[in-house]
């Protein structure tokens, strides 16, 4: 028991170290690209973003309609500045999902259909898979829209999700996502959350 407590204090300290440096890397790399920005010519200025919130707040549901609606999701996807984060293996393996398929051919057809809604709504999204289960060459696949992001042993992909939802502007993120707990770092972080057979409804 005392080894086994030993190993999960180790393994719990190296996600913590992974978060830590997935979050240097991040502030590195904008200070990085100010940086180069900073060495520019001046452009005339153009239309002001607007800033990212202090804080990011979950989105409210629609009135007359339930957290849970194919609907719900479908008018969260118009809100402005809005992105997913998907938990990639938790939505393809969802009754109604690509279960019958193997892994990679999961992956692949998950990867296409968002892909599709991301470019349909013009919606920034990334899907989260658990690195552990594919080979190398599996992961060199490239898409304009949608990013796929795998996690790293000892990382699990939930923790390699939760760090990107981290490391991101404060703008309203919805995690789509059936695990409890996934959902619970989640919505302590102030993201939206829609399981996976509401986004399931809208691809398939």
């Amino acid at each position: 028991q005392r080894e086994a407590e030993k190993a999960r204090a180790a393994s719990d300290e190296s996600r913590a170290e992974t978060r830590s440096l997935r979050r240097e890397i991040a502030r590195l790399t904008r200070a990085l690209s100010d940086a180069s920005v900073a060495g520019r010519p001046r452009r005339a200025p153009s239309v002001a973003q607007p800033r990212a919130p202090e804080i990011r707040t979950p989105l409210q549901v629609p009135k007359g309609l339930l957290a849970e609606s194919r609907e719900t999701l479908d008018l969260w996807l118009k809100e402005p500045n809005i992105s997913l984060l998907i938990d990639g293996y938790n939505v393809s393996k969802t009754e109604g999902g690509f279960g019958d398929l193997s892994l990679e051919h999961q992956r692949n057809r998950l990867v296409d259909e968002i892909d599709r809604l991301a470019r349909m709504r013009g919606v920034p999204s990334t899907i989260v898979f658990d690195g552990a289960l594919i080979e190398p060459v599996s992961v060199r696949r490239k898409r304009r829209t949608v990013a796929v992001a795998y996690s790293r042993p000892p990382e699990i992909a939930d923790d390699h999700l939760v760090a990107l939802l981290e490391e991101r502007p404060n703008y309203p993120v919805i995690v789509v996502t059936n695990d409890r707990e996934l959902q619970a770092k989640s919505i302590a972080l102030g993201a939206t959350i829609a399981r996976a057979e509401q986004l399931l409804s809208l691809i398939r």
